[in-house]
């Protein structure tokens, strides 16, 4: 998963419709801006409960009313072009 600044790489499990449990979360450790949710969403992880997907958004909601997350998709980056090769001989 990409969280802000960083990656993480780990595991989830689901006990049901709409339910998701994260596993341990293994993330780099760039140094975020000031105003990064970074270390705020890494430290909720644990206490996400179950899921749902409404209009192209997904929500993530926190444990005994801890909160609700709202992702949205980013847009496609482009693919960088190849650059220009000579033909050889």
């Amino acid at each position: 998963m990409r969280i802000d600044c960083n990656r993480g790489r780990g595991t989830w499990t689901s006990s049901g419709p709409n339910q998701l449990q994260f596993g341990p979360i293994a993330t780099t450790r760039v140094l975020c801006p000031p105003d990064s949710l970074y270390n705020r969403i890494v430290q909720d992880l644990p206490a996400v409960r179950s899921y749902t997907l409404q209009e192209n958004h997904l929500f993530l909601s926190l444990m005994a009313d801890g909160g609700i997350y709202e992702f949205e998709p980013i847009e496609a980056q482009p693919a960088p072009s190849a650059p220009a090769r000579s033909p050889s001989l």
